[in-house]
């Protein structure tokens, strides 16, 4: 019938079938970067995607949409001054271009803006200086070995890891509860220090 309204169900269908079409819905995993956020997140690094080809093709789908939306509303306001008739197709035709051309638009709108921020992510992310796994390795000896009690040879681990990088030590290796206890411990640092044997 002519001038009749698409119906709600029928709208969350096509948004719904719109959005998964976009070209970026789906083309960027879900960002996992560590808490401190300096070093790279490798396993991120090389799962994202930094290419922006995806969200320029969903901003040209966003273009086309608003383009069909405009025709919509511009076909009704040229075709309102005739008989009712004429006017209800009128209504019609235009609901017909300008409501799927409006949600193909929003939808290609937002996976654009989401793929173009999902991509920025992962140029930062790439940019970010690479991690010393040996570093990670010391901080994880050393919380064993905190765990178990040997403060002494914890603490040793703990200022190799400051010497490799300072930063790290800072924003980890400090700051996990074991080392941090057998660091504060004063029979560690005279131990680590003097040496068995020594005054």
């Amino acid at each position: 019938m002519p001038g009749r309204r698409p119906r709600p169900v029928s709208i969350v269908v096509a948004v719904a079938v719109a959005h998964l079409a976009a070209c970026s819905t789906g083309a960027y995993p879900p960002r996992e970067r560590p808490s401190h956020g300096v070093w790279q997140d490798r396993s991120y690094a090389a799962r994202c995607n930094p290419s922006r080809a995806a969200p320029t093709a969903d901003t040209l789908g966003a273009i086309a949409g608003g383009s069909l939306a405009l025709a919509g509303l511009v076909f009704v306001a040229n075709n309102q001054g005739g008989d009712d008739t004429t006017g209800a197709i009128a209504v019609g035709v235009g609901l017909l271009l300008a409501v799927p051309g409006g949600l193909v638009a929003a939808a290609y709108g937002s996976s654009a803006r989401g793929g173009f921020r999902k991509a920025r992510a992962c140029r930062e992310e790439r940019a970010r200086p690479l991690l010393d796994p040996l570093v990670v390795d010391l901080t994880t000896s050393a919380r064993l070995l905190a765990l178990r009690g040997d403060c002494v040879s914890a603490r040793k681990l703990a200022l190799e890891v400051r010497r490799y990088e300072a930063r790290y030590f800072a924003l980890e290796t400090s700051r996990d509860p074991a080392i941090a206890r057998c660091l504060d411990e004063p029979a560690a640092v005279d131990q680590s220090t003097t040496g068995p044997g020594q005054p």
